[in-house]
């Protein structure tokens, strides 16, 4: 088999599931918080998240939920918004 090339790995990575949960969070956060926006609730977006694969228990899901909207807070302040 031939030696893949650097740029095709990594470009491969975009394709693949990242190994880490808040990784995997991350990748869906847009979701996420469209969901909360109009009125769903976070054990209902926990309930979807574990059907679709992604294992993962609902107190950590509640403190990925927390980072990242500080991280977005932050996010805001810094850009003056």
């Amino acid at each position: 088999m031939e030696a893949m090339l650097p740029m095709q790995a990594l470009a491969n990575l975009r394709n693949e599931r990242p190994s880490r949960k808040l990784s995997m969070i991350r990748l869906i956060w847009a979701d996420i918080t469209a969901a909360l926006a109009v009125g769903h609730t976070l054990k209902v977006i926990h309930k979807r998240i574990v059907e679709s694969d992604i294992r993962i228990s609902y107190p950590l899901l509640r403190v990925y939920v927390s980072r990242l909207r500080r991280e977005d807070s932050r996010r805001l302040r810094t850009n003056g918004r």
